[in-house]
């Protein structure tokens, strides 16, 4: 089977809006999208948004403390490093555990 449509071979957002957007027989009418009961299916999470702004600043002011806590000791000449440590946190990054 070879498919002569160019819009179809290029599967790029914008070519898949576009010979999605004149296509109706897909898409269903207003009746059909009700479901038996007359309700019609929805989400809102207008009401999570602050739920979701929390869970991304999250640690932030004790990350911020920890950077300025290494940041002065490292000013001060006081900052050891843990080579093995070090070492051990590269590997473990490297293999994902």
């Amino acid at each position: 089977m070879k498919i002569n449509d160019k819009d179809v071979l290029s599967s790029s957002p914008q070519n898949i809006a576009r010979t999605g957007a004149g296509n109706n027989s897909m898409r269903p009418n207003q009746s059909s999208s009700t479901t038996a009961a007359g309700s019609r299916d929805a989400v809102d999470l207008s009401s999570r948004s602050q739920v979701f702004s929390d869970a991304l600043t999250a640690g932030e002011s004790a990350r911020s403390a920890r950077v300025e806590q290494l940041r002065q000791l490292y000013a001060s000449g006081q900052y050891q490093v843990d080579s093995q440590e070090v070492s051990r946190a590269i590997i473990d990054a490297h293999f994902g555990s």
